[in-house]
């Protein structure tokens, strides 16, 4: 399922223009053929909370200890 998320930062989507813009674009998104779910980030966490799903772990990788590119604490 593809997801697009919008973050629209107050000092830049408030402006006139900006928010002419957006509204355009969800004008367009309700206008497409097919299911679309505007939503907010909270509802998406609710949902997905109430389908009860298993968590699932990620190993840690292992990071040799010549990577310099890793940030480490010093020890």
């Amino acid at each position: 399922m593809p997801v697009f998320v919008l973050c629209c930062h107050p000092f830049l989507s408030g402006r006139p223009s900006r928010a002419e813009a957006l509204e355009r674009l969800i004008e367009r998104m309700e206008s497409l053929p097919g299911w679309l779910w505007i939503t907010t980030v909270g509802e998406v966490a609710s949902h997905t909370a109430s389908l009860n799903l298993q968590p699932r772990t990620c190993p840690q990788p292992i990071v040799p200890k010549d990577a310099y590119w890793v940030a480490r604490p010093p020890e």
